[in-house]
């Protein structure tokens, strides 16, 4: 399965913790390209009771991780189109967030 085509792509991988998030590469270059001065965490680790899946995190948990790694605000992310929070070894989209 191809990658969904959002504007914003986030790469999540999964450990027996929790979840880690981080921006995919062509999503990184072009936030780089429009706000080089940007100084923003690399990866975001959520740590949760994964025994309980994915719906044990609440929407705005998932939304957090997306403002944290992209900078932007509610209104760019929206004007952006949102965001996929992807699962590349699966090729599955987790959530939409927007």
């Amino acid at each position: 399965m191809s990658q969904p085509s959002p504007t914003l792509i986030v790469h999540v991988g999964r450990q027996r913790d929790g979840l880690v998030f981080e921006l995919e590469p062509r999503t990184k270059a072009r936030l780089k390209g429009k706000h080089p001065d940007s100084k923003l965490p690399t990866q975001v680790f959520v740590g949760f009771d994964t025994t309980g899946g994915l719906d044990e995190l609440d929407e705005a948990v998932w939304h957090q991780v997306v403002v944290m790694l992209t900078g932007l605000s509610k209104e760019e992310l929206e004007a952006a189109g949102g965001a996929s929070l992807y699962e590349p070894w699966s090729g599955t989209e987790l959530r939409n967030v927007s």
